[in-house]
């Protein structure tokens, strides 16, 4: 080693490795550092007979050998002693080629260092000593995978290591434990709880063998405890504790994570890569189990539909108890009383008049509310859906006669219908109308709710007007009426619409692979209904199901 210094600089040394060349340091450099950069005083060979211990109050040498070495030696260990005269407060120098890869390591912790961390290395050394086991047959890293990936990358040749004292069937455990503070993508995760998942079983049952249980209850003839305060009694259930371990939440989140793993690969690389939540992409997956039961079941379904031509609070009173899945309706305004019509230049005038069926008064209105409220709770079935579109001037009396019917109000309680093409406005003195209220309640119960993902389930449902198509004069979209059939129900169940209209829902029932019962008092949407259903039913036979709400 040469040493000098210039005028106005740091001091500089200039150190020769085992391979001839000359490294330059213009700082004092660590000890660490000097000791893993300088040539040994000797040269160096493969020693057949491992060197003697060192003696701890001694310093460390360059080039000094940990304890035993591949072939036992004093203190080499024959794999089975844990090497417990190993000293793990002193850091030796081995080189990067004597240092064996455990194999768990390998399975579990597959990536490979970034070039950062390799650039890293290469300037300043390894900071933290790698951990190893000393085996018969050489060197086994516990701790620091990456480390020495990185080391063989920037070229360096002797690693620091501490040689620590533990058993061959507590080699997995402590692997583990070393690398707890270490960035883990899920699957990391995962693989640890698979390769501590033996000996965590093997504990739970040596308690379960001993009579020591979770409560701490040990049984008739059984060695009682006391209780959980016991340090040999665990109240946490193994799926838990595995979690616990490896950094997950719950052993709930571990569960989800295995299923993922073993079911959808390409779900668990976007965990990995941090697209998605564990939690969002399990219920990604369940969601597609759903549809896939519902079109195996809609497909050994036919469904059935009825119009019935009456006036609903007659029918209503004749129907079953707890018979329908889910109301679906679209009672009348109250916004036709009048008639007003507006004038236009060149054009024809427009009527606000939506026809007879909407020409109610206001105590009508009302005693129409106060009529079909309790019916629709009484018909429903517990949990069951009710979707009602009121209109602005009646929604506040719906509501106010729901709640005291007995429904349940969920959080949102109002969605609304976004019309993609609302009509043109007549008179620019308001806001355009682009929104109608659509008033969702619920039967105390348990209820059907199919979550169809975060874009088909917002509030606000985004569908364009009915077009030249259109049979009434409030027509909804076939498609508007199916997302809340598919939410709400199960193949099979039954509909109802107390008022048909034209028959909407009831063809969205029929492409969804449920039964409709609708009631029309208008004798001609009776029979635009009729026909309209009956054409549908031709269409869809022979079809095959759809897999998902539109």
């Amino acid at each position: 080693m040469q040493r000098w210094s210039c005028p106005g600089r740091k001091i500089a040394f200039v150190l020769q490795n085992q391979t001839g060349q000359f490294q330059t340091f213009w700082e004092t450099p660590p000890l660490q550092q000097l000791q893993a950069s300088l040539s040994p005083p000797r040269a160096v060979q493969r020693r057949t007979h491992p060197r003697a211990r060192t003696s701890r109050s001694q310093p460390i040498r360059c080039g000094a050998s940990p304890p035993g070495g591949e072939d036992g030696g004093d203190g080499g260990g024959d794999g089975d002693d844990g090497g417990a005269d190993d000293d793990p407060e002193r850091i030796y120098y081995l080189p990067v080629d004597e240092v064996r890869l455990h194999p768990v390591s390998q399975e579990i912790y597959r990536d490979e260092p970034t070039p950062e961390m390799v650039e890293s290395v290469r300037k300043r050394g390894i900071l933290e000593p790698l951990q190893v086991v000393r085996r018969g047959d050489g060197y086994r890293l516990l701790s620091g995978h990456n480390r020495l990936s990185a080391a063989k990358a920037a070229g360096i040749f002797h690693v620091p290591i501490r040689v620590v004292s533990v058993r061959k069937d507590g080699e997995v455990g402590y692997l583990i434990e070393a690398n707890r503070y270490r960035a883990k993508k899920p699957s990391q995760q995962l693989r640890e709880a698979l390769a501590l998942e033996p000996q965590i079983r093997e504990q739970a049952l040596a308690r379960q063998r001993s009579g020591r249980g979770a409560d701490g209850s040990g049984g008739r003839g059984r060695k009682k405890t006391l209780g959980k305060s016991d340090p040999e009694v665990s109240g946490v259930r193994t799926r838990d504790l595995l979690a616990r371990k490896v950094g997950l939440a719950s052993g709930t989140q571990l569960k989800q994570l295995t299923e993922i793993a073993e079911r959808s690969p390409d779900l668990l690389a976007q965990i990995d890569a941090s697209k998605k939540k564990i939690g969002r992409a399990y219920a990604e997956l369940r969601r597609e189990d759903r549809l896939r039961e519902h079109a195996a079941l809609a497909a050994n379904i036919c469904p059935r539909s009825d119009v019935i031509l009456g006036d609903c609070r007659e029918v209503l009173p004749t129907l079953a108890d707890g018979r329908f899945a889910a109301i679906i309706t679209d009672p009348p305004y109250c916004l036709s009383e009048g008639g007003v019509i507006h004038e236009r230049a060149g054009a024809l005038p427009l009527n606000s008049d939506f026809g007879e069926w909407d020409h109610l008064s206001e105590e009508e209105s009302q005693t129409l509310i106060d009529s079909c409220a309790p019916e629709f709770f009484r018909v429903l079935r517990p949990g069951g859906a009710l979707y009602l579109m009121p209109g602005d001037a009646l929604y506040p009396h719906w509501a106010t006669a729901l709640r005291r019917a007995g429904f349940t109000f969920p959080k949102p309680h109002l969605l609304g219908w976004l019309k993609r093409n609302p009509p043109p406005s007549v008179r620019k003195l308001g806001w355009r109308c682009a929104l109608e209220p659509i008033l969702y309640v619920r039967k105390p119960g348990k209820d059907v709710f199919n979550y169809l993902g975060d874009a088909e389930m917002r509030s606000v449902l985004s569908f364009p007007l009915v077009g030249a198509n259109r049979l009434h004069p409030t027509q909804k979209p076939v498609e508007l009426i199916e997302r809340l059939i598919f939410v709400s129900t199960s193949p099979g169940d039954e509909v109802l619409d107390p008022f048909g209209g034209s028959g909407t829902t009831g063809e969205a029932a029929l492409r969804c692979r449920r039964h409709a019962l609708l009631i029309e008092r208008n004798e001609t949407f009776h029979a635009v209904a009729t026909k309209r259903l009956e054409r549908a039913s031709q269409e869809i036979q022979g079809k095959p199901e759809k897999e998902g709400p539109s």
